[in-house]
Formats: C-alpha cells, structure tokens, sequence
C-alpha cells in the first residue's frame, strides 16, 4: 500500500513539473491553425465590382495567392483533422464545393500512411503574372456575378479564359466555382 501511494505522489509530482499539455495532436493542430490564420484572407466586399480593372485584378491575384498559401501550408504528413482544418480556412472566400474541389485536386491520400500529401504537379489559375489580361463582367445581379478572365498565361503562352461565378450576400461575396477554358 505505501508503495502505491509513493508511486502515485511521484507520478503527481511529476504531472505537476511537466505539466498536461494534451496529446500531441492538439498541440500540432494548433500551430497549425496559427499558421492557417496567419494567411491573409483577401477582402470579398462586392464594392471589388466598382473598383478598376487593375484593382481587379489585383484582387484575383489576391484570391489565387490565398488559395495556394493555404493549400500550401503544410504539403505532407497531413491528417483528417488537419485537411478538414484547410477546408475550412478555404470557406473563407470558396464555397464548400469548390474548397472541396480544390482540396481533391491538390492532395492526395496515402492509405498506406493513413496521410494526405501534395505530389508534385503543374497548377493553374490567374496570378498577376499573366503578360496580357482583360477582365470582364458577363452577368450581374443582386446576387451573383458572373467574372470572365482572358489572357495569355505566362508558362506556355496559351490563351486562356476563366469564368468566375460568385454569390453575393448582404455586400460580401463568395467564389462558388471557376471554369477554365483554353
């Protein structure tokens, strides 16, 4: 009986100097939400419509480098609570279908490893790097906008064309999906 309670003060004491941080995983998950929050989120006011076509465009360069510093993150070793941790973030200024459509298209799942990953691989979309653009409004309303992109992007030279397709909602506005075109 006095070892038990001897063993027991030791382990006591010994919670008391080290201290009960929680498992490992929290602590993980936290950092990286810190680092998913350090990421600036690009301003979705629908007042971006009235803006110039510079500022537009500056604007969805804006948007593509959200995307990719999310998605970037961290690149391997990723598990269930940390993508769903992305998605989230990605909600930010994505609809949920498109955070999902970005999230399948980027990572990849390792059932060996139970882990996500980001092979390696070309990605696409606007950044500010295109040598020529025009952006245009196709179609609006009170609640959505319909934005389309042509240029010439900047690896192959290849004419492109994106159509945006956002929702608005009391002044702020939400990408619900993109399609690209060549």
């Amino acid at each position: 009986m006095k070892k038990l309670i001897i063993s027991t003060v030791i382990i006591l004491i010994c919670f008391s100097i080290t201290g009960c941080k929680g498992s490992p995983n929290n602590v993980n998950n936290d950092a990286f939400k810190n680092d998913l929050e350090k990421i600036s989120v690009p301003d979705m006011s629908a007042s971006i419509l009235d803006a110039s076509e510079t500022d537009q465009l500056k604007w969805l360069a804006d948007l593509y480098e959200f995307e990719l510093s999310t998605l970037r993150t961290k690149t391997s070793g990723l598990i269930e609570n940390e993508l769903q941790l992305v998605e989230t973030h990605l909600s930010r200024i994505f609809s949920a279908q498109e955070s999902q459509l970005l999230i399948e298209g980027f990572y990849q799942y390792n059932e060996e490893d139970k882990i996500y990953y980001v092979p390696d691989g070309e990605w696409f979309t606007y950044n500010e790097r295109w040598p020529s653009s025009h952006l245009a409004i196709i179609e609006l309303s009170d609640e959505t906008v319909v934005l389309e992109l042509t240029g010439v992007d900047d690896y192959g030279g290849d004419n492109r064309v994106i159509h945006y397709f956002l929702e608005i909602e009391k002044g702020q506005m939400i990408l619900e999906k993109r399609i690209t075109n060549q």
